[in-house]
């Protein structure tokens, strides 16, 4: 009898959605206190509530154990998708994207919260490009309840510079490193050029910076998946707030590589470097401290 209710239950959890679930329980109770009352009697109330209570903690623990069975499977098709992106990004010399014009721009907010948003115009060196693969790190070992709130959005630019609809993003994490792969709305082919924008919030990304006055790097590296012409990158400080800086990837050969402050209306600090022609595997940028 009790297999055959366990079967039972197990089937209702498995064809209800969680509110149905909790719907019952409710109503359960609530007969069982009907019953209680209609018959005056302490003895059906305590064992219509110990019924409905073994009811309660079965349906709780077939969830929880649904729960983990399901948790499993998407890890193993998370790094099954992972296997496949990177296969396919292997299956030709040439890098995904050529990036034309890479614009980023990283807003900090006192608590290090950090905003980015990234503007790329970029061209399709083979034959069919299905997604873009972007990468980014934090540079210290942030808890994960902060990384579980990391958001990320792109999209198209269109000639109007209006915004299309959102791209589907998978992400990964290698490490310490975000592996994001941006599938297309379309396959673009050898030549074709796109304009795409990618929006992140990245909670506590520069929290060292902003509470301990740690030098903080914000750079790019060029990889075989992703080649970049020109670059220009742009690091906005909170109200009142002043840096020290200095370039990396000066002096290397053939890279063409300036910085400069500025000061906007509002009292806010901008920190900004740009680099042309920038070789495979070096890293350029800006490494900035608080004063």
């Amino acid at each position: 009898m009790f297999d055959d209710f366990i079967a039972w239950l197990d089937e209702y959890l498995s064809t209800h959605e969680r509110s149905s679930v909790l719907k019952a329980a409710v109503g359960l109770v609530a007969f069982a206190s009907l019953l209680g009352a209609f018959f005056g009697s302490q003895t059906i109330r305590v064992g219509a509530f110990v019924v409905v209570m073994f009811c309660l903690m079965s349906g709780v623990l077939l969830l929880l154990a649904d729960r983990h069975n399901i948790q499993q499977e998407r890890d193993v098709y998370r790094q099954r998708l992972d296997w496949y992106y990177e296969e396919l990004t292997d299956l030709s010399p040439e890098p995904l994207i050529a990036v034309e014009r890479w614009v980023q721009r990283v807003e900090i907010q006192p608590s290090g919260d950090v905003r980015e948003v990234l503007t790329i115009e970029a061209v399709a060196p083979r034959d069919h490009v299905f997604f873009v693969r972007l990468t980014a790190r934090s540079l210290w070992d942030q808890p994960r309840r902060q990384l579980r709130k990391l958001r990320q959005s792109a999209c198209t630019v269109k000639a109007d510079e209006s915004l299309g609809p959102n791209w589907r993003i998978h992400t990964s994490w290698e490490g310490e490193k975000l592996v994001s792969y941006l599938d297309l709305d379309s396959p673009i082919r050898r030549g074709q050029a796109i304009l795409f924008r990618l929006e992140r919030t990245w909670p506590g990304k520069c929290q060292p910076m902003m509470r301990d006055k740690k030098a903080e790097v914000f750079r790019l590296r060029t990889t075989k998946g992703l080649e970049i012409r020109r670059a220009e990158y742009t690091v906005v400080l909170p109200e009142g707030i002043s840096a020290k800086y200095e370039l990396i990837g000066e002096g290397e050969p053939d890279v063409q590589l300036t910085a400069g402050e500025e000061k906007r209306k509002g009292g806010c600090r901008e920190y900004y470097w740009c680099a042309d022609k920038v070789p495979a595997h070096i890293a350029v940028g800006i490494r900035l401290q608080l004063k």
